[in-house]
């Protein structure tokens, strides 16, 4: 397997070990804590990441439906990882309350293409 696909492979599992800590987390504590923060943005680093290492690979990105619902799934990311941010920062019970049932449709849909290219890649 070339090194930028296997580089990006470890780099999106890893985004998503670190985005369901920090979802989860929030989401179990009740509060969005600055390690749940750092925990987002760094899933939503090592996606982008890992997501470009292996289009690097290739010499393109693809926008096929994997491509699509991938590219989807990281503006999700980036707009869950600001929400969580400003949520944590203005400390109000309200903004934190909707963010947490919000951000696990953003993480489950977050697991579309993930799953999506696993799958796909081992019937290929």
């Amino acid at each position: 397997m070339p090194v930028f696909v296997m580089s990006g492979l470890l780099a999106v599992t890893l985004a998503f070990v670190f985005y369901t800590w920090g979802i989860w987390g929030a989401r179990r504590g009740g509060v969005i804590k600055t390690r749940h923060v750092v925990f987002l943005w760094l899933g939503l680093l090592l996606d982008a990441g890992g997501t470009g290492l292996m289009a690097l690979e290739i010499g393109y990105y693809r926008m096929d439906i994997h491509g699509v619902i991938g590219t989807l799934a990281i503006l999700l990311m980036l707009v869950s990882a600001v929400w969580a941010t400003i949520a944590m920062n203005k400390k109000d019970a309200s903004a934190t309350a909707t963010y947490l049932r919000a951000s696990v449709w953003v993480w489950a849909f977050w697991l579309l293409p993930y799953l999506y290219g696993f799958v796909a890649n081992r019937m290929s």
